[in-house]
């Protein structure tokens, strides 16, 4: 009865439980790569985004594609480096490659953004000295011009000067209402030659328009012995104020008649 009992209250022993999976701590420490690689991925794909709209946009886009271009190159160098460590065996060499690929972001990104903010610093010193963004010493409004006297000795009321003109633009916006003024007296037709006839007076960034005028001398300018021009092309922006290119000077001196004739 006693022996009963006593093999009836033997408490029934507990299973051992089974042996946990060792991948999570297998897997632990690959979490940061893992983590790295990810973001250097996605980082890729931003700048190759960012490089896209820049293209499209054109403007100072050269110096920003060639940041971008470095900073791609840099990350994706990094993600060869990335995937060498990830598929290594060694784990004093996995956290050295680890702690290199680090350092290398970290050095993508602080050269990315200093070689931006220098370049905005820069466009905006060449922007106060009032130089084109593009580095170039050029104005917004370039005009030329030629005079083509055909003058008599003595110079006659009946001679003439054929004035022509070339006006571009510089800017990479397009400029309507562009039009060339003169000091001639009394004015004269100007003639032009537009990129698109069917849109006088509109330039777009880059173009430029060709233009001629004939003035016939004066007896005022056979007294004064010289005609001078001064030309300036305008032109009007999207938005701020009008647009005008630097003085274009002409002097066609005039041989006065000989004493007594």
């Amino acid at each position: 009865m006693i022996l009963s009992k006593l093999s009836t209250d033997t408490p029934t022993p507990t299973p051992a439980p089974n042996p946990a999976p060792a991948m999570s701590a297998e897997l632990a420490p690959w979490l940061p790569t893992v983590a790295l690689l990810v973001a250097m991925i996605l980082a890729f794909i931003a700048l190759l985004f960012y490089m896209a709209r820049m293209t499209k946009k054109k403007k100072d886009a050269d110096t920003s594609v060639v940041r971008a271009w470095i900073a791609v190159t840099l990350i994706a160098g990094l993600l060869i480096l990335t995937a060498v460590t990830f598929g290594g065996t060694d784990s004093s060499l996995r956290n050295t490659l680890v702690g290199g690929i680090v350092a290398a972001a970290g050095t993508a990104v602080a050269f990315y953004f200093a070689t931006k903010a220098n370049e905005a610093s820069n466009a905006a010193v060449l922007k106060a000295a009032g130089i084109d963004g593009g580095g170039a010493s050029r104005a917004s409004l370039a005009l030329t011009q030629i005079a083509v006297p055909a003058i008599s000795e003595p110079p006659s009321p009946t001679d003439v000067i054929v004035f022509h003109f070339k006006v571009t633009n510089n800017s990479n916006q397009t400029l309507r209402d562009v039009v060339l003024v003169d000091s001639l007296q009394p004015p004269t037709a100007i003639t032009y030659v537009w990129p698109t006839p069917s849109q006088p007076g509109v330039l777009k960034g880059g173009e430029s328009v060709s233009a001629s005028t004939t003035y016939t001398i004066q007896d005022s300018d056979i007294t004064a012995g010289a005609v001078k021009s001064r030309t300036v092309a305008t032109g009007a922006p999207p938005a701020g104020a009008v647009i005008t290119s630097a003085p274009e000077t002409w002097t066609t001196a005039l041989k006065p008649p000989p004493a007594g004739a």
